[in-house]
């Protein structure tokens, strides 16, 4: 802390790793919701998988990972970010875990933050590794909003590559914010240029939330009680 402090005048007053670095692996199908930038939808895309898998008679666990609280249906709710970026696996592993044993769940929904190759703002990158790491995922859905004002997203196909290169998992759908956008929108133009399903999941278009629900299930197999 004495050599940060020397560079940048100010250091925290003592190291914040603090949990204990668990090695646990979930036992119910954990879908990640990942994005090309911050502030494309993960948080929307998160919440309404897990309604749509509550409609359809699942028991659905949403872990939510910002900052905006206990949004419904989250079930559970932390700031990722407020931690020390080697403590984040360890929180969504032991969240997952606890959810595990306490909820009994079919399958459990974790927000992701940020992106692995957001340009202009690296900052936020490690955090979004760490909660992939964490979470471990059987699948993952990339968030996506096209014209994005005042950030600088390095793609959908950076943003699978780069998941897919880091944790083995895959990527099996995308939603696209699209306020940015004129319409109409052709999201067949995004599904051929990609070879995966793209809605526009807060209006429902394409199939929306129950569409990517099924390719995840699809791509999950049976659920295993």
């Amino acid at each position: 802390m004495d050599v940060v402090k020397k560079i940048f005048g100010v250091a925290p007053p003592k190291c914040t790793e603090t949990l204990p670095k668990l090695t646990y692996k979930h036992k119910v199908p954990v879908v990640f919701v990942g994005g090309t930038s911050q502030e494309c939808g993960k948080r929307t895309t998160t919440r309404m998988l897990g309604k749509a898998a509550k409609e359809m008679g699942l028991n659905a666990v949403v872990i939510s990972t910002d900052e905006m609280g206990l949004e419904k249906p989250a079930d559970v709710n932390f700031r990722a970010g407020s931690l020390s970026v080697m403590d984040v696996a360890s929180a969504v592993m032991g969240t997952v875990k606890y959810m595990e044993e306490n909820k009994d769940p079919d399958i459990i929904f974790v927000e992701g933050q940020s992106s692995l190759t957001e340009r202009g703002n690296p900052h936020p990158k490690g955090l979004s590794a760490a909660i992939l790491f964490g979470a471990m995922p059987d699948a993952t859905i990339v968030c996506h909003r096209p014209n994005h004002p005042y950030r600088e997203p390095g793609g959908i196909g950076y943003e699978v590559k780069a998941i897919e290169a880091v944790e083995p998992t895959k990527v099996v759908g995308l939603s696209l914010n699209l306020r940015n956008v004129e319409e109409p929108c052709d999201l067949l133009k995004y599904e051929n240029e990609y070879g995966l399903p793209a809605v526009d999941i807060s209006r429902g278009v394409n199939g929306g939330a129950s569409r990517l629900l099924k390719v995840i299930i699809d791509h999950i197999g049976e659920f295993k009680k």
